[in-house]
């Protein structure tokens, strides 16, 4: 097989005449008093189990409730801790995508035509969409109008792309929302060179699916072979509809505590989301057997990472409506074990991402909410715990409709930080306003901001709220992110929509120089992108740093390649690239400040 290696153009800086970067608004402080951020401290009556935002005494935001008897407030608490380090902002750099205008869900950062820059996949309008390609340049710029589209669509569209055919370019799989005669029809799309990509009509074994929507996507490389599958996840109606769930669904979501929102919605016999197999011949097959039920009624987005630590990719699902789920790869196939570790609670999941945020060699699962996030940390024997209240997760998103988070370490300290997209919460959504008045009190729209958070060496999050949108879209929104170093500076760029329809906006990452690596593989027996390949860093024999290649973007679609901070290190004493059939191969002192190629052997 003629095989063609991918290479990383390093590009040119972004000029400075772009636009000034914004100065840090963080969170400060550890648990202390409080005034209320209305103005002054509440008074001592109160609504028994309501909780209002409060400023604490070093600065910062934190939350107190109303006690039981309603006789006043506990003290304020959860307060976000101080930047250990005073970190450079991102500046709004969506004029250099020369795309203003609506766009659908279907988004993705890659080298479709193999020059070496990272081009652009976006869906451009929504009522009809058309999934569109933009070159890339040198720089980070992408060049418009559009040099390829595929076909249009009748509503929103979703897409997961990876090199499926293992000829060295990246081709996509599109769920095109009433195209289908059964509402959604999923198509795969063969790049055949040159941001030239052919339908392959007969290659999809039914596809044809009985669903509302279509949100989660993701290319999976379920069992091991080398060749890249897909699972495409379902959204059905809350009003009755296929899922039969009732009308008033939202009526069952609640905060039962400051850092706990859940929607109580009981289980039923509802569709899986659908597993597809690489034939390894152009076409797939659904594999009803791999996933077994219960069921999420919806599942909003997938990813997938090694989370048990066997050395097996495994899947987690967050779900809408619904309990989380966690499928782990075991000698009797996949099993739930959501429960078991202790990330099975029901909420209102809108996008997850997978990380070790305190470094210990156990993966984490950072889980977005309307209402408080969840930070699912690992403590061993497959166990996880949530601890996004004590890390200052939990407060700065109480009243935040969150989507696609991504995991990477966008200021190169060697910590994991998070990046979360932030919807609106408005009072003409009836249904979303009482959600999210059982504590606290909304008027009209509560102002969101994306926002970052940046890993204070294990002991928690400090938050900055990146430039506002241009606008507050009038209502609940959703949106897609995806990232990658689109400019060749080593840090992390962001591309990201949100709106309804959703509207596009591209960030670039303004840190201080510092050390970085990123390792781009290829695989010869796993599958050619290395999706599911897990790279670590090792220092004096100890791991120090892990990535999933494959895993960031539960909606949209980053790059594929493994990207790591090294804070002031100059090289790395060894990375291991553990492949997705399950050798090992380590390469020893590798310098910083460069993309390390590894090809399989």
């Amino acid at each position: 097989m003629n095989r063609i290696t991918r290479r990383l153009s390093l590009g040119v800086s972004l000029a400075t005449s772009l636009l000034t970067v914004l100065a840090l608004a963080v969170g400060v402080g550890a648990l202390g008093s409080c005034t209320n951020d209305d103005g002054p401290a509440p008074p001592k009556a109160c609504v028994p189990g309501r909780t209002l935002g409060c400023e604490c005494e070093e600065g910062g935001a934190g939350v107190h409730s109303c006690l039981a008897d309603g006789s006043g407030y506990t003290a304020c608490g959860s307060c976000t801790l101080p930047p250990s380090v005073p970190r450079d902002g991102f500046i709004d750099a969506t004029n250099l995508l020369s795309v203003f205008g609506k766009g659908g869900a279907c988004l993705a950062i890659e080298d479709f035509d193999r020059d070496g820059v990272l081009d652009l996949m976006q869906s451009v309008g929504a009522f009809p969409g058309k999934v569109s390609f933009m070159r890339g340049l040198p720089g980070g710029e992408f060049l418009v109008p559009p040099i390829s589209t595929l076909d249009d669509g009748a509503f929103e569209m979703k897409c997961v792309i990876g090199d499926f055919d293992n000829d060295g370019f990246t081709d996509v799989v599109q769920a095109a929302v009433g195209r289908g005669p059964e509402s959604v029809l999923v198509q795969y799309y063969k790049n055949k060179g040159n941001f030239k990509f052919e339908l392959q009509n007969d290659a999809i074994e039914l596809p044809s699916m009985p669903d509302h929507l279509v949100v989660g996507m993701t290319a999976w490389d379920y069992d091991h072979d080398g060749w890249l599958d897909f699972v495409v996840g379902r959204l059905f109606t809350a009003g009755g509809g296929t899922s039969g769930t009732p009308n008033s669904i939202n009526d069952l979501c609640k905060f039962t505590s400051e850092a706990d929102f859940r929607c109580l919605v009981p289980g039923g016999n509802y569709p899986g989301p659908r597993v597809y197999h690489n034939e390894r011949n152009g076409t797939f097959k659904v594999d009803g057997n791999l996933l077994k039920p219960p069921y999420p009624s919806s599942t909003n987005a997938m990813t997938i990472a090694d989370i048990n630590r066997d050395g097996k990719t495994d899947l987690f699902m967050s779900n809408d409506y619904y309990a989380n789920h966690m499928h782990l790869s075991t000698p009797n196939g996949y099993v739930h074990a959501e429960d078991a570790a202790g990330v099975g609670e029901y909420n209102h999941g809108m996008g997850a991402t997978i990380g070790d945020f305190n470094n210990d060699g156990l993966l984490d699962i950072y889980g977005v909410d309307i209402g408080p996030n969840n930070l699912w940390m690992g403590v061993g024997d497959g166990k996880l715990e949530n601890r996004g209240l004590q890390l200052g997760i939990a407060t700065p998103t109480h009243f935040h409709s969150n989507w696609a988070p991504i995991a990477e370490d966008f200021d190169l300290d060697g910590r994991t930080d998070i990046y979360v997209n932030a919807a609106a919460v408005v009072a003409n959504d009836p249904d979303l306003v009482a959600m999210a008045n059982t504590f606290g009190n909304i008027q009209d729209i509560v102002d969101q901001y994306d926002l970052m958070f940046w890993n204070e060496n294990g002991k928690g999050f400090s938050n900055q709220k990146l430039p506002h949108r241009v606008y507050t879209p009038p209502n609940v929104i959703y949106g897609t992110t995806a990232v990658a170093d689109t400019d060749g500076d080593g840090d992390l760029d962001i591309l990201s929509s949100s709106g309804n329809p959703l509207v596009f906006r591209y960030l670039k990452n303004q840190q201080r120089p510092g050390q970085w690596l990123v390792v781009d593989v290829e695989g010869t027996k796993s599958n050619r992108d290395g999706i599911g390949v897990e790279v670590q860093l090792f220092e004096f024999g100890k791991m120090k740093q892990i990535r999933t290649i494959g895993t960031q973007g539960s909606i949209g679609q980053s790059w594929n390649r493994a990207h790591f901070g090294l804070g002031d290190r100059q090289s790395v004493e060894e990375v291991h690239v553990h492949w997705t059939t399950g050798k090992t191969q380590i390469i020893k002192n590798v310098k910083a400040n460069q993309v390390l190629m590894v090809l399989e052997e």
